[in-house]
């Protein structure tokens, strides 16, 4: 099932991921979340090529709890549930499930997983492909350069984007892009919600 999703969310973009052997090269470590989508999608990435794959638990998406699998017209006879609503549209008002994970806990997870990446003495001289999901990246983002609104930056991530941080001598991280993609997005099977 995960390989099939992977497939599935590489199969319409895996011709344009033809990455250049020079730009491999410098990819010393990738880390994936732990998340099958993730893991199967970096292996899919990294078919052939010698990059050693660490899976790293704090890269996993955002926990949903209750609501893991369910639909935002999951409500009372097939109506929106208005709090997955606002995960999208108000994520200031979204309030997490039983089990759950709030914008805030996921947040400072991110922030204290990309400050303990950027202070290691024994990455500072290497690229390093993190593999994560829209909520897990957006939140390690805003860490970064705080967005103007609140949490989504202007809209969820597309599938299969990809943002640069650079990080200089000073343990500083810098965003350099964010939300780009490798392919023409009028033949992804969906594209991401965007908010402006």
């Amino acid at each position: 099932f995960c390989e099939e999703l992977a497939k599935q969310e590489m199969d319409s973009t895996t011709r344009y991921f033809d990455i250049p052997g020079p730009v491999m090269d410098v990819y010393r470590k990738f880390r994936p979340s732990p998340l099958c989508r993730a893991r199967q999608t970096a292996e899919l990435v990294l078919a052939g090529r010698d990059v050693p794959l660490y899976v790293e638990p704090r890269l996993i998406e955002m926990a949903f709890g209750v609501y893991e699998g369910v639909t935002a017209n999951s409500g009372p006879g097939g109506t929106l549930n208005q709090n997955l609503v606002d995960f999208i549209c108000h994520a200031e008002r979204y309030q997490a499930p039983e089990g759950g994970e709030s914008f805030e806990e996921l947040s400072k997870r991110m922030a204290d997983y990309l400050f303990d990446l950027c202070h290691r003495k024994d990455l500072a001289d290497k690229t390093i492909l993190l593999a994560s999901h829209g909520g897990a990246i957006t939140a390690m983002l805003n860490a970064i350069d705080p967005p103007e609104g609140f949490f989504w930056r202007g809209g969820v991530p597309y599938n299969c984007s990809y943002s640069i941080i650079d990080v200089g001598e000073d343990c500083v991280p810098v965003l350099v892009a964010e939300n780009q993609i490798c392919y023409p997005l009028e033949q992804t099977k969906s594209s991401a919600l965007r908010l402006d």
